[in-house]
């Protein structure tokens, strides 16, 4: 099992945005704060069409239900693609 005690939030003094990891149970990434306001940036598994994929989402709710997919990758075939 991994070792989750580590603390791998980061903030940039320039900015005042933090960068916190983030989950919801299944997909992974980084929930930014700056001055109130939350941008959450992550990577989502899914499979279309039989091939395993990865979505990179970006927005504000953490959901990729509401949130627009930035780019997907299919790993295993070296497909890559901006949305």
């Amino acid at each position: 099992m991994p070792n989750t005690s580590f603390d791998f939030s980061y903030t940039d003094e320039s900015s005042q945005t933090t960068y916190e990891p983030w989950t919801n149970g299944y997909a992974v990434g980084f929930r930014c704060t700056r001055g109130g306001q939350t941008e959450y940036i992550y990577l989502n598994p899914s499979a279309s069409e039989g091939e395993p994929d990865v979505f990179l989402y970006q927005g504000p709710d953490g959901d990729p239900a509401n949130d627009p997919p930035q780019h997907w990758y299919a790993p295993f075939n070296g497909h890559r693609e901006a949305q």
